[in-house]
């Protein structure tokens, strides 16, 4: 399968979650807070696990600037990190930062009698309510239909403790699952400046 295409799925995991949420989900957030997800991936029914954490580093009357940090089968990648207008409403196609070229999205809410579910989040249970989406994806000239299920819990600090996702890419199943494992605020760590750009140590003592 073509990485876009799992960029796209990634993408979907997020956006649509968030999406749920109004006002904003980010407006009323501090610096250090911080939501921990496990991640599983299966096509063709081969998983692929991850761990997803996202960390707000900045916040202002207008903007959260968000870092995003994703280990995937014990491998870490470079940290992503994108800003969000919390004065207006939230964009879905926005919430993992801008979409990579060559893909869209769609998302739309599915009508469906109102429910609710008992969900684990750490060592407490949760009732929360579930709401189900279909979302349309064009990556890499290839388009796909999927539906995502999320468990909403507004009382907890990150909405969000669950995401299901189906669909069927280039005739394979796929499935991903996402699930809330914790919440909290920590002192945000500072980036060290790179080495190569550090100035070059100077004369001591006025000696050359």
């Amino acid at each position: 399968m073509k990485v876009r295409l799992f960029a796209a799925l990634a993408l979907v995991a997020g956006t649509v979650a968030l999406s749920a949420q109004e006002p904003n989900p980010y407006a009323k957030a501090k610096v250090g807070d911080f939501a921990v997800f496990k991640t599983v991936t299966k096509v063709a029914g081969i998983p692929v696990e991850g761990q997803v954490t996202q960390t707000v580093i900045g916040i202002d009357a207008k903007e959260a600037t968000i870092r995003v940090n994703t280990k995937v089968n014990n491998q870490e990648f470079q940290p992503v990190e994108f800003k969000v207008d919390v004065t207006k409403p939230f964009d879905p196609t926005q919430a993992s930062g801008p979409l990579p070229e060559g893909v869209g999205m769609t998302a739309e809410k599915v009508q469906e009698k109102e429910r609710t579910e008992k969900v684990k989040v750490g060592t407490g249970t949760h009732d929360a309510k579930v709401e189900t989406y279909k979302v349309k994806v064009k990556a890499g000239g290839t388009d796909f239909e999927s539906r995502v299920r999320v468990w909403l819990v507004p009382t907890l600090q990150y909405p969000i403790a669950k995401m299901e996702l189906t669909a069927t890419v280039d005739q394979q199943p796929v499935e991903v699952t996402q699930e809330l494992l914790e919440t909290g605020n920590k002192p945000v760590e500072k980036k060290e400046p790179d080495k190569k750009d550090a100035p070059a140590p100077g004369p001591k003592d006025g000696k050359k």
